[in-house]
């Protein structure tokens, strides 16, 4: 069955149905960041729940977090930091979060679901699965190896299947930062002060974009009219979407996404790449 749930708005406007399940990972990510981070700056928080979700997560992580994001303000689970400009949020239960985050040691590769929410569903803790698939030899095997052995041996389901296999090469030391199931994705975002019309025609229009997107031979695939663009990259094998949200009248933000990356090296050097041109669509469009 196909559960979905409908999300909260803090400021009482129309929530969205969306997967339950999606739902529940995402919103697990942000808090299980909040409580590692202590606080972090809403332009970060993506970036932080990607890499809790490594390819483990469907679909654009940037529109579900925004939309989590505005359902856990909306049930008064986490706040905005006031008086900190951009945007800063926490957990609404933390009182001290400056001191929290400093005697809480981030955990390194921390699992994006708690033992409580995998063993509801899989019947065994983190610390279970992991000594499992180390009996089994899942530390030589690659992925597809260590997923066949949680459906042939364990009967997990595809899903879970997934799920496990990567929170145990992350754990493992087996996939690195911004490794993905499907290769390597990096995201980069900026605020700025303009219209959502205005930043979504500079990146539509091709004379416009050619200003502060610095390269040649990439298609653009589809684009949803101030919402997104996307583009198979100039390499023939990897995709970029660019996403648009409004913040008021005259500020929009504006999200860079590039998946399928071959190596950590060239996620590195594409993040970069995507850096110094939002640096320039800024300077273009304020």
């Amino acid at each position: 069955m196909n559960d979905r749930i409908l999300t909260l708005h803090p400021e009482g406007k129309q929530g969205v149905k969306i997967s339950k399940k999606k739902y529940e990972q995402i919103k697990n990510a942000i808090l299980l960041v909040l409580r590692e981070r202590g606080e972090i700056a809403f332009k970060d928080l993506p970036d932080a729940v990607a890499q809790k979700l490594d390819g483990v997560f469907e679909g654009s992580i940037i529109w579900y977090v925004v939309t989590v994001k505005l359902d856990l303000e909306a049930r008064g689970l986490l706040v905005r930091v006031p008086k900190k400009t951009p945007q800063r949020i926490r957990r609404a239960t933390q009182k001290s979060p400056k001191a929290k985050a400093v005697n809480m040691p981030e955990k390194k590769n921390a699992p994006s679901m708690s033992d409580e929410a995998v063993r509801a569903k899989t019947e065994r803790t983190w610390k279970e699965w992991f000594a499992l698939l180390d009996q089994a030899g899942a530390k030589k095997l690659d992925h597809k190896g260590i997923v066949a052995i949680l459906g042939e041996q364990f009967g997990l389901g595809p899903w879970w299947r997934q799920m496990v296999a990567v929170e145990y090469e992350r754990a493992r030391g087996l996939r690195v930062k911004h490794e993905t199931a499907a290769g390597f994705s990096v995201s980069r975002s900026k605020v700025m002060a303009t219209a959502i019309a205005q930043a979504y025609a500079a990146c539509d229009d091709a004379k416009q974009r050619a200003r502060w997107l610095k390269a040649k031979g990439y298609a653009i695939r589809s684009a949803t009219n101030n919402k997104s663009l996307r583009m198979l990259w100039n390499d023939g094998k990897t995709t970029v979407n660019i996403s648009f949200y409004a913040k008021g009248e005259s500020k929009t933000q504006v999200v860079i996404e590039h998946n399928k990356l071959a190596s950590a090296t060239e996620a590195k050097r594409m993040q970069s790449f995507w850096s110094e041109s939002l640096e320039r669509l800024q300077k273009i469009l304020e």
